[in-house]
């Protein structure tokens, strides 16, 4: 099955088009290409923005999208995922539903994921600054190891100048239980 590994989405209010910069998981080369996604577009158009929203997080739970470095993507990291109805079809099969059951699944989900979204803008935009990320599993008591980003590979450096400075704290919520997140503007060390 193929997806889409999404690199950036531009919405261009000018003219309500959905510009994506993406390429496909199973087609080599992997060049990124610009296209307009009209799926997208139409749903602008005639819904609005806030409907526009919901598809993209929609598309990107499902799966049909997949890429880290969207703010709608980053999003679902936060997503409490127990709070999510089953709205499959396949889980479904057996059972008679009454008309409509899955589309308010689906549209329950929406609803969820535009929540979380909200959530996580709000909360991102209150948590910029500088931060790096110390690991947890120390060795011996005066060993620290700091992550060290090269290309998409991840590495521990025992220099604190070498180490990967994150822009927003938000983004590091993920890595909770290896590592502990430091403010390098106020050199404290931040419990998650």
């Amino acid at each position: 099955m193929s997806r889409e590994i999404v690199k950036s989405i531009k919405l261009d209010k000018k003219n309500r088009r959905v510009i994506l910069t993406s390429h496909c998981n199973n087609c080599i080369p992997r060049k990124d290409k610009k296209w307009e996604c009209t799926g997208l577009s139409e749903i602008w158009q005639s819904k609005g923005l806030d409907s526009l929203i919901k598809e993209i997080l929609f598309e990107f739970w499902q799966g049909n999208f997949s890429g880290s470095s969207t703010t709608y993507a980053k999003s679902l990291c936060f997503l409490d995922k127990k709070s999510m109805p089953l709205y499959c079809a396949f889980e479904y099969d057996d059972q008679e539903l009454e008309v409509g059951f899955l589309d308010k699944q689906v549209n329950l989900a929406k609803e969820i994921l535009m929540i979380n979204y909200c959530r996580y803008m709000e909360n991102r935009r209150s948590s910029f600054g500088k931060f790096i990320l110390q690991s947890r599993s120390v060795i011996s008591t005066k060993d620290k190891y700091y992550l060290k980003k090269c290309g998409n590979r991840i590495f521990l450096t025992e220099s604190i100048e070498k180490a990967k400075i994150f822009k927003n704290s938000m983004d590091l919520k993920k890595f909770n239980n290896q590592f502990v997140i430091i403010d390098i503007n106020n050199q404290s060390k931040k419990e998650s």
